[in-house]
């Protein structure tokens, strides 16, 4: 498993709230000991404080303020250098393989699958932002 450094986490978070308004994240890195070739992290969605003056509380990241329907998961592969974003729409977990060799292609459970809205747009975009991000490492 492979640490991210807090600068490059700062500009992971700017890249997903540049495609999702409204929206903070808050990257939590998976450790899987037995994987040293991966890079794994959650990005959990809050609300953002622009959305409403009236905030009952004070910590932007209370659970009051969840947005889990925004969650994705991020892992690249260092040895070929693929990235994946996955989330959970509509009770089944999809999957973007990213490459810059095949592009983006989507996934249920090992199907491939046409491009999902309305979130396929915005995770391709991300995923393109991104990617370059991973390949200088």
């Amino acid at each position: 498993m492979q640490a991210v450094l807090p600068e490059t986490e700062l500009i992971l978070i700017q890249i997903a709230e540049k495609h999702y308004p409204h929206t903070h994240f808050r990257i939590i890195p998976e450790f899987n000991f037995k994987v040293d070739n991966w890079i794994e992290m959650n990005f959990v969605a809050y609300l953002s404080e622009s959305t409403s003056e009236d905030r009952p509380h004070s910590n932007p990241f209370h659970k009051y303020y969840r947005r889990d329907r925004f969650d994705f998961n991020l892992a690249f592969a260092l040895k070929d250098t693929r990235l994946f974003l996955s989330g959970d729409w509509h009770e089944v977990t999809l999957t973007l393989h990213y490459s810059l060799a095949g592009g983006c292609s989507w996934w249920d459970e090992g199907d491939a699958i046409a491009r999902p809205h309305p979130h396929g747009d915005k995770l391709e975009a991300i995923a393109q932002e991104m990617y370059p991000i991973f390949k200088t490492r």
